[in-house]
């Protein structure tokens, strides 16, 4: 069994939403997303002998959000830096560094705002990405469906 451990994926949107906005048409708005976080898929079927696969990406979306219906969707890049497999005891030899790697992404998600001056929402992206290691003949296929969660504010 994979298991995928999605841990902080920040979004930050520039202070005050318009700044933004290249189509100011409500309830139609364009806007660009950066993305920074850290990703880790861990089998851990025995402690003695895990694998973990572990990567820091950095995203650059660009999404349509319609305010009336309440959703968006998007495409853009993804650029993956320190990709590392670990294992250990059995699995020890398997420890090997990837070549940072750059990817696409499309997502869609359904948006719910907050009186507060939050911004939440649920959605499905899909990643294509393939990493490549110096010690390996060929690339490994990084695809992957991810269900998200997301939180966005006009304030930091």
């Amino acid at each position: 069994m994979r298991i995928i451990l999605f841990i902080l994926f920040l979004s930050l949107t520039p202070i005050k939403a318009k700044a933004t906005a290249v189509s100011p048409t409500v309830p139609h708005r364009f806007e660009a997303q950066l993305n920074a976080g850290f990703l880790m898929q861990d089998d851990a079927r025995k402690e003695e002998s895990k694998t973990t696969w572990a990567r820091w990406p950095v995203e650059v979306l660009y999404y349509y959000n319609n305010l009336r219906n309440q959703y968006r969707v998007g495409y853009g890049v993804t650029y993956h830096l320190h990709n590392r497999l670990t294992g250990k005891g059995e699995n020890a030899s398997i420890n090997t560094n990837f070549n940072n790697s750059l990817g696409w992404v499309i997502a869609a998600e359904k948006m719910f705002y907050a009186n507060i001056g939050g911004t939440w929402g649920l959605g499905l992206r899909y990643t294509w990405i393939d990493y490549k290691a110096p010690t390996l003949t060929r690339t490994v296929n990084g695809n992957a469906l991810i269900a998200t969660f997301t939180v966005l504010t006009d304030e930091f």
